[in-house]
């Protein structure tokens, strides 16, 4: 996601938005995961909490609840 939306802002001059579903991860994951959005030029993001999958484990921390 990082590398196709900085591609399409700097290449194209299309600002983009990128998702950020933050259920699967801690705190401290999505903080890191916004830097390297923040490092790349990307300021548009979309965060939601996300669906429940049976696929992917939601975050045992329970911080993204809602």
């Amino acid at each position: 996601t990082i590398e196709i939306a900085r591609k399409i802002k700097q290449d194209y001059g299309v600002e983009t938005a990128v998702h950020l579903p933050c259920i699967s991860y801690s705190k401290e994951e999505i903080i890191e995961i916004l830097g390297e959005f923040v490092d790349n030029g990307i300021t548009n993001i979309l965060a939601l909490r996300g669906d429940i999958s049976p696929d992917v484990p939601p975050n045992i921390d329970g911080e993204f609840e809602c």
